[in-house]
């Protein structure tokens, strides 16, 4: 039971919300909280596959404008040169580009960012799935890769492509595709393998972007909407990333890499997620985003969420931190938000785990304005 709470606790995709916003405005929005693993999204594919990409989802700015803060670019190369390109010691995490709209489909902000890439969610508006009123549903996702980083190995074989002036690769990938589960009694995913449209083109001089279809049928990204959007696509100024605190401890071994927060006009109550990784994990010479999620990759994953009793499980738990779990799960003050820190790895000591959470000095969590700017190291 305990470790069926965790992984709800562990759900969702996200963002920071704007600095105009309140975190209480927005949870206002909605607070049905989300899975990870949503029904038909990817379970992994047979490249490494997608990593719920990208841990996290941005509050998209309305009508698609950019984030408060983010002048638009007047050229795609606008932001690159600030970008961090190196993966080792303390460094700034920023975001370089912003939520957009072509038509119906629509870019969110960021989600997270780390030393090696931003990701972003693609929505499409105005989907019918049957009887009532029209749904805005997710179909895919936008990866953008810090300059240097990405290997295009996985796209040279489709077929060449020009963007904005610049080279490309339109292709399809080999995903698999979760239709369903078995016995409800264990953790069996029943999957489907498929073909995803996806293209990845550079956005500057050796920076590469990808976008990737999700879902099936009339359920996926059309190629076509795929190459209108990479067409729209732009860099902003560099925006920080930004935690509503301040990290004092971190288990030898490890360090941080990669920050953001949820989306909560979907429905999510989380607000802000960080990512400890082990220190010899590289950004470097990536053909896909790391998957922080499944195990592949080692994590200690921080999430900020507001507290509260709605579902089976009260949140924060108790105890706080349950013996065996690799997790604790702690009030914020009376904020009326509790901070969770979840090992992934399963090899810190509860010890350890509680060391982290106890070492969090937090801003004003309800006021993102006061927030703390995100530094890998």
């Amino acid at each position: 039971m305990t470790r069926d709470l965790h992984q709800l606790l562990t759900t969702a995709q996200s963002d920071q919300p704007p600095a105009s916003y309140t975190v209480d405005d927005i949870v206002a929005a909605g607070r049905r909280r989300r899975s990870r693993r949503k029904f038909g999204q990817w379970t992994g594919g047979a490249t490494g596959g997608l990593a719920v990409v990208a841990v996290a989802v941005a509050l998209v700015s309305q009508g698609g404008a950019s984030a408060p803060g983010r002048a638009p670019a007047t050229t795609v190369d606008a932001g690159i040169a600030a970008a961090e390109t190196k993966t080792t010691g303390p460094t700034p995490l920023t975001y370089s580009f912003a939520g957009y709209r072509v038509g119906d489909f629509r870019v969110t902000d960021p989600s997270m960012a780390n030393p090696g890439y931003q990701s972003a969610m693609i929505f499409q508006d105005n989907v019918y799935v049957g009887d009532g009123p029209p749904i805005e549903d997710h179909l895919g996702t936008l990866t953008v890769y810090r300059p240097g980083v990405f290997r295009p190995d996985l796209f040279r074989a489709g077929t060449p492509v020009t963007v904005s002036g610049r080279p490309g690769f339109q292709t399809e990938l080999p995903r698999k595709i979760r239709v369903g589960s078995g016995d409800p009694n264990s953790r069996e995913v029943i999957t489907k393998p498929i073909s995803a449209p996806a293209l990845a083109w550079q956005y500057g001089d050796d920076a590469w972007a990808v976008i990737e279809a999700h879902g099936i049928g009339q359920r996926s990204l059309p190629v076509t909407a795929i190459r209108q959007l990479a067409d729209a696509f732009r860099t902003t100024a560099p925006a920080p990333v930004r935690m509503p605190y301040e990290i004092t401890y971190v288990p030898a071994g490890w360090r941080v890499a990669a920050a953001g927060s949820h989306n909560l006009i979907l429905g999510d109550d989380a607000i802000s997620r960080v990512v400890l990784v082990r220190t010899d994990t590289s950004f470097d010479a990536l053909t896909a985003p790391l998957n922080f999620e499944d195990g592949t990759t080692p994590t200690v994953q921080i999430m900020v969420a507001k507290s509260g009793g709605e579902g089976p499980y009260p949140h924060p738990v108790t105890p706080a931190c349950p013996q065996g779990q690799f997790f604790c799960d702690l009030p914020i003050g009376d904020s009326g938000y509790y901070v969770e820190v979840h090992d992934q790895s399963s090899t810190l000591s509860g010890a350890d785990i509680r060391k982290i959470a106890d070492g969090l000095v937090f801003a004003t969590v309800s006021k993102p304005n006061t927030w703390h700017d995100a530094v890998t190291g």
